[in-house]
């Protein structure tokens, strides 16, 4: 009689190969996920540059004066806003990247604020000139930060990916030797 019927040695190599499929698709998934993870890390850094020189772009449209002037600043304003609005897009479901999206957008805030008071002849327009010059260094500094946020989220994407395809292969190399060892199982025979 043998050690294992045929029909248990089918069962369990068939449960060996749809472990192994839940594994493939286990590292497909896992594979996937940091692939979307990273794709929204490098939008959002992106984002968060041209962030910046909407910013940098707004802020000499707002230095101009003339005739062209107020239809430069709103089209330079209205191209910050649509930026902001994909960064915070791109940042939710991760509190630091949208905190440094929000100091991003409230220093440019700051500094229409600012510029809309300052008047050639202005008695407050060095405090207020210092005052944009402070919102500029602001907007410098969240990008970096946001641009440092988004190499993190990178960086952790990738070991999440390393340790669940360790997790996965560790399952796959499991079955491999289940499999094996029913493949090379002895079997008795009976003697009539």
């Amino acid at each position: 009689m043998p050690l294992l019927s045929r029909r248990t040695a089918l069962v369990l190599v068939a449960l060996g190969a749809a472990l192994a499929v839940g594994a493939i698709a286990g590292l497909l998934a896992a594979r996937h996920g940091y692939e979307d993870a990273l794709a929204t890390a490098y939008e959002l850094e992106a984002s968060g540059a041209r962030l910046l020189a909407a910013g940098l772009a707004e802020e000499a449209a707002l230095r101009q004066r003339g005739r062209g002037a107020p239809e430069a600043r709103s089209r330079a304003a209205m191209d910050f806003d649509a930026e902001a609005t994909r960064a915070v897009s791109l940042s939710e479901g991760d509190r630091a990247s949208e905190q440094l999206v929000a100091e991003r957008i409230a220093a440019q805030r700051e500094l229409r604020r600012v510029r809309v008071r300052d008047r050639p002849g202005s008695s407050r327009r060095l405090l207020e000139l210092g005052q944009v010059t402070v919102a500029t260094l602001d907007a410098r500094r969240s990008t970096r930060e946001l641009t440092a946020r988004q190499r993190q989220r990178r960086e952790r994407a990738r070991d999440e990916v390393a340790g669940e395809t360790r997790v996965w292969l560790a399952l796959a190399g499991v079955e491999l030797a289940l499999v094996i060892a029913l493949a090379g199982a002895p079997r008795r025979y009976s003697s009539a």
